[in-house]
């Protein structure tokens, strides 16, 4: 039982009593005795930073659940109470209202946040919200195996492979089928229907002579993404016939739907259709199916080559015994595109985060950039980005013309695995830390001939040189008037600084203070490649030399990491501060230092009076620049 509804219940027999009694003197009515202290203990508003609330937040609702995916590894709580005078607390950590929290780390599965309302007159109430954090799998529908059993697929099942659609030959009546989900032991699922009937059994699935189609039907444990693969059977049977039970050009369509008794057909084939992948599959098992192009015999139906521009016959011929069927398709190559334009280029770091291209390159004597040019232009084709905080980036490069044949990723001459699909390619491009790379994307136009190459020159920044050029130091650029007037022992103030968003400062009587810096926005001052700037958030604490001076060390509180992030929210680096809080030109003392880890890498860099800015007019970015600390 909570304390207000004891005080309730107390007052009640209080009163009961002294009706009973006729008052406390000549029948006048007992006065009500307030302390005068609030007993509201709700909160107002709670928002997340990720996910949506299973149901909308209610203050008297004292349960939710939150669902986040499994890229949020950490999310912050913002909370406002109704009473101006209720406390909030995650754990032993107090809440300051309409702030965000200190990130609060998500294992998979079930989190419990757990958020304490305490009233003024010490009257408690505990918010518990449910986050639970998706497996890495949650969203996955495709399928880790697909065979049937004694009978090959074409082509062959991959499991990182993005075909869908497959065929497959038998004489079998019936057919045994694996199809077993990647996150099928997180509760994913198939349904599958043959020839349109669904079928409870994979095993023993009857099949008619002729085609056959399957479909499979993948459902990821999040019961809402999902993929269709397709698997068309062709049952062949004893017989005399000497006809096809199917023909099929790969990505195209014939002038009319394909019919045994039909011996004529025309396509058009587009530049990324050519070389043509012909199947053809007699109804009757032993016949001979041959196929010839323009009279020549062709070895393997899977590569047939056709001239761009012309008109070719492809003739297949079916014999069982002494009967044989000729098949004609005319099959118009179109000439392919001689456009090898990219009407886009991103680079994509982390798994949300976009970093800008500047038109030129890094070399100051030729065609050297301008930071404040980040438009992407077919006709240029050179290009320079600065990286920090992730090792590796995303390239996805997009044709003008979506039947290129082929977009190349080479770095430092060496070319990388890439994947083009409707004229999208993207490649991952490792990088090494204070060191440029060159990468070449050769894209080739559909007639295979003309070639286009965009260069892209990526500046992995070091340690020294993110923390100097980009980053720059923890409260650099704050004059006196960010701190002064500073608040009266036992006092507190919140301003809008130069370089945080809010600042919020109390100084209690022991001496200490505590400082809480939230939208924590740095490096926006002349820092060309930081755009957005950074965001942090957490609380510094000071211990004071004295009540009235009010100077001393202000360092980071124990178990708070200030996480760097991108404008995406995605971590870079963690800083901890030890600064020195007195007057003068600056805030930092001599002796202040900030502890910095960046890239796997920890180190302490030291207060300085002149900042080793690296970014100068003779910046060499081909080197892996130092400061010496």
């Amino acid at each position: 039982m909570s304390r207000i509804i004891l005080r309730f219940i107390l007052i009640f027999l209080l009163s009961l009593f002294i009706a009973q009694c006729g008052g406390i003197s000549g029948g006048e009515p007992a006065p009500f005795i307030d302390d005068g202290l609030s007993s509201d203990f709700f909160i107002k508003e709670l928002t997340f930073s990720s996910g949506t609330l299973r149901y909308p937040f209610n203050p008297d609702d004292w349960s939710n659940y939150l669902e986040v995916p499994y890229e949020t590894d950490s999310i912050t709580v913002k909370a406002t109470p109704k009473d101006i005078w209720t406390k909030l607390y995650i754990g032993d950590k107090e809440l300051i209202p309409g702030v965000d929290s200190e990130p609060i780390s998500l294992d998979v599965g079930e989190n419990i946040i757990k958020i304490r309302a305490v009233s003024e007159s010490a009257e408690d109430l505990i918010y518990m919200i449910h986050v639970i954090r998706c497996s890495q799998n949650y969203s996955i529908a495709s399928l880790s195996e697909l065979a049937i059993d004694g009978i090959a697929l074409n082509p062959a099942f991959e499991i990182s492979g993005k075909n869908r659609d497959f065929f497959a030959v038998t004489d079998n009546e019936r057919i045994t089928l694996h199809a077993t989900p990647t996150a099928q032991s997180e509760g994913a699922s198939i349904d599958v229907k043959v020839n349109d009937d669904t079928v409870s059994s994979l095993s023993e699935i009857s099949l008619n002579p002729g085609i056959n189609t399957i479909a499979i039907t993948s459902i990821a444990p999040d019961k809402k993404t999902k993929l269709i693969y397709t698997l068309t059977v062709i049952r062949q049977v004893d017989s005399s016939s000497s006809k096809l039970a199917y023909l099929k050009i790969a990505g195209g369509a014939f002038d009319k739907e394909f019919n045994p008794d039909e011996t004529t057909y025309s396509i058009n084939v587009t530049s990324t259709m050519n070389p043509v992948n012909l199947c053809a599959i007699a109804q009757a098992r032993g016949a001979n199916v041959s196929v010839k192009l323009n009279d020549e015999l062709v070895s393997d139906t899977s590569s047939i080559r056709l001239s761009p521009g012309t008109l070719s016959a492809i003739t297949i011929v079916v014999t069982k015994g002494s009967s044989s069927t000729t098949y004609k398709i005319n099959a118009q190559s179109l000439q392919g595109s001689d456009n090898a334009n990219l009407s886009s280029l991103k680079l994509m770091v982390g798994t949300k985060s976009f970093r800008p291209l500047y038109q030129g390159t890094f070399n100051r004597s030729v065609n050297y950039h301008n930071p404040d040019n980040t438009i992407f232009n077919k006709n240029i084709t050179e290009y320079c980005s600065v990286i920090y905080g992730f090792d590796s980036v995303t390239a996805t490069a997009t044709a003008e013309d979506n039947t290129v044949k082929a977009i190349q990723f080479v770095v430092d001459g060496e070319t990388i695995q890439s994947d083009l699909e409707g004229g999208i390619a993207t490649s991952v491009i490792p990088l090494q830390p204070g060191l440029v790379k060159k990468l070449e994307i050769v894209v080739i136009a559909g007639d295979e001939t003309t070639r286009k190459t965009y260069s892209v020159y990526i500046k992995l920044l070091n340690l020294d040189e993110f923390y100097w050029g980009v980053y720059a130091p923890s409260l650099d650029k704050s004059k006196e008037e960010r701190w002064e007037p500073k608040p009266g022992a036992g006092g507190s103030k919140t301003v809008n600084g130069n370089v945080s968003g809010t600042m919020r400062w109390s100084i209690t009587f022991s001496p200490t203070s505590t400082i809480v810096l939230t939208n924590y926005n740095d490096g926006k001052f002349g820092f060309k490649y930081n755009d957005g700037g950074f965001i942090a958030h957490g609380t510094q604490e000071a211990a004071l030399d004295g009540v009235v001076s009010k100077n001393g060390y202000n360092v980071t509180k124990p178990g708070t990491v200030f996480y760097l992030k991108t404008a995406e929210g995605e971590e870079v680096a963690q800083i901890g501060y030890h600064i020195k809080v007195q007057g003068g030109d600056t805030v930092e003392g001599a002796d202040s230092w900030v502890d910095f880890t960046y890239l796997g890498q920890k180190v302490r860099k030291p207060y300085k009076l002149s900042r080793p800015y690296p970014f100068s007019d003779s910046y060499d970015w081909y080197a892996s620049w130092d400061d010496g600390f």
